[in-house]
């Protein structure tokens, strides 16, 4: 494994892009809705609902520590094969240490989401999940008492893709684990890592995406960046140009798995990252 820690200023790109319109009214009721699904004495993973205010109803586990009057909170976004339950054993893990999470479903997995037919329905799509992101951290503070100095954002593939629009979009998150995620989608489109014929309009739509047009303006959050040596989808040069773009303070590491990300080691960073920036118990 390589670990890289910088703590000087970002040599990534010095020029800023306008972020797309993520904002909503913070005073629209969240409507929550919630159910148990099981308790496991240290934590209680819960089924819960709320309102997006891009339409519909976001789709979400909550994992609530016991005992905890006001728990430090997560936010976490899976992978795009996965839903709400990819990261929930990791969510799980941090209740042990007294954090909460919600964990939520993209849009494209909850139930009566139309499928987008043009470019513009695609990105609106990844609009709302970066709008209902910032909402999920609403719910953590509003109704389970998380401080909202005391938050932070996990996003896995799909998520880290989202993470230059998250960092800058929600400035409540004081620290933010991004893996293996893409620096460019739109590059990713435009030139398939596997050879087939890119879709430039589908590209040009899908650049307001591009996450190292934002990540430089991620600080003063801190950020672990995670990189996969043995990638089916995100190429070396893309992991490179989204590390490079990354604003300090910033951890950046590799490890020697797949884009699952299901090795002990990544896992074990994640966590004990999460619970120095988050000020968590140790083991």
């Amino acid at each position: 494994m390589l670990a890289v820690l910088l703590a000087v200023p970002s040599l990534g790109l010095a020029q800023t892009h306008q972020l797309p319109d993520l904002t909503y009214d913070p005073q629209t009721p969240l409507a929550l809705e919630q159910s148990p699904v099981k308790d496991f004495g240290f934590a209680r993973l819960l089924d819960i609902s709320y309102a997006s205010p891009r339409g519909g109803r976001v789709t979400a586990y909550a994992v609530i520590p016991s005992g905890a009057a006001h728990p430090p909170g997560i936010v976490w976004q899976h992978w795009g094969q996965g839903d709400r339950s990819s990261l929930v054993p990791e969510a799980l893990a941090m209740a042990r240490r007294g954090a909460a999470s919600i964990l939520i479903n993209s849009p494209a997995n909850r139930l009566n989401t139309p499928a987008a037919k043009t470019p513009q329905e695609g990105l609106a799509l990844w609009l709302q999940d970066a709008v209902d992101i910032r909402r999920a951290v609403d719910a953590l503070v509003q109704r389970y008492a998380v401080p909202a100095a005391r938050l932070a954002y996990v996003g896995h593939s799909y998520g880290a893709t989202l993470g230059g629009l998250v960092a800058v979009g929600e400035r409540r998150f004081r620290a933010l684990v991004l893996m293996g995620g893409y620096a460019s989608i739109s590059d990713t489109v435009r030139h398939p890592k596997d050879g087939s014929p890119g879709n430039p309009q589908l590209a040009d739509v899908y650049s307001a995406l591009d996450a190292e047009r934002y990540l430089g303006q991620a600080a003063p959050a801190a950020l672990l960046l995670q990189f996969a040596r043995y990638e089916r989808y995100v190429t070396e040069e893309q992991a490179n140009r989204y590390a490079q773009a990354a604003s300090v303070p910033k951890l950046v590491r590799w490890y020697d798995c797949g884009h699952e990300f299901n090795d002990a080691e990544s896992a074990a960073d994640r966590e004990n990252w999460l619970a120095e920036q988050l000020a968590l118990a140790k083991k």
